[in-house]
């Protein structure tokens, strides 16, 4: 599953730099990629919440330890697995599989937290057009991406 959501997301993001600025009309963060890629590959959910960072106070500084977050969204497989198509603090557009269970729980899905009514006060008409105007750009790439797999 992750394969095919790294590959369809790379062949998006190699397709949207190659548009001229006209035809990169909409833009993309983690809540509108996650709505656009749902209906296509349509085993995966979407879930809103938080992401929570840790910012560690260094030994000769003052202060405190500070646990802060910020709105995210992210898909989540049948059995919990998280696939972070959009992950904070990365500078790729490159999803990553966030562990779910085990003792390598608590560097992963602890960092996730759920909260389904975050995305309420960011629900507009931008948002949407965004989500669909992606979703045309992205079945146009994604004929690319089914010639490449299906050389491989």
């Amino acid at each position: 599953m992750l394969r095919i959501v790294t590959e369809v997301i790379i062949d998006f993001r190699n397709y949207y730099c190659s548009l001229d600025e006209k035809q990169k009309n909409f833009s993309v963060n983690c809540h509108i990629l996650c709505r656009i890629l749902v209906p296509i590959i349509n085993q995966l959910e979407i879930i809103d919440g938080y992401y929570i960072g840790i910012n560690l106070a260094k030994r000769n500084e003052e202060g405190n330890t500070t646990i802060s977050h910020c709105n995210h969204s992210w898909l989540q497989t049948n059995d919990g697995s998280i696939i972070d198509v959009y992950p904070v603090g990365f500078i790729t557009m490159t999803p990553i599989l966030v562990a779910s269970k085990g003792v390598m729980s608590s560097f992963g899905k602890s960092m996730y937290v759920e909260d389904p009514g975050m995305l309420k006060p960011f629900i507009n008409r931008d948002m949407y057009r965004n989500v669909e105007v992606g979703r045309k750009r992205l079945k146009e790439s994604i004929k690319k991406t089914k010639v490449r797999l299906k050389n491989d």
